[in-house]
């Protein structure tokens, strides 16, 4: 059994957080993190930075890691 890892990650994207957030909530991401047993527990925009987002989730050790190397495009 592998041990669950808590990740946080703030990145700055050109789309304005109504946008992302409706990519971010989609049945077709919810099936991706599904399929690495991500959880993600909140996603947030910064109140000062309106293009920096923060999302927590966790994985099981080793699972992000492999989300992105699927997901890098």
């Amino acid at each position: 059994m592998s041990s669950s890892v808590t990740s946080i990650f703030t990145f700055k994207i050109e789309s304005t957080f109504d946008e992302w957030v409706a990519i971010f909530d989609s049945a077709k991401a919810y099936k991706r993190h599904s399929e690495f047993d991500i959880k993600p527990l909140f996603r947030g925009v910064s109140k000062k930075d309106p293009q920096k987002f923060i999302v927590i989730h966790q994985a099981p050790e080793g699972k992000v890691q492999k989300f992105v190397e699927a997901n890098s495009d």
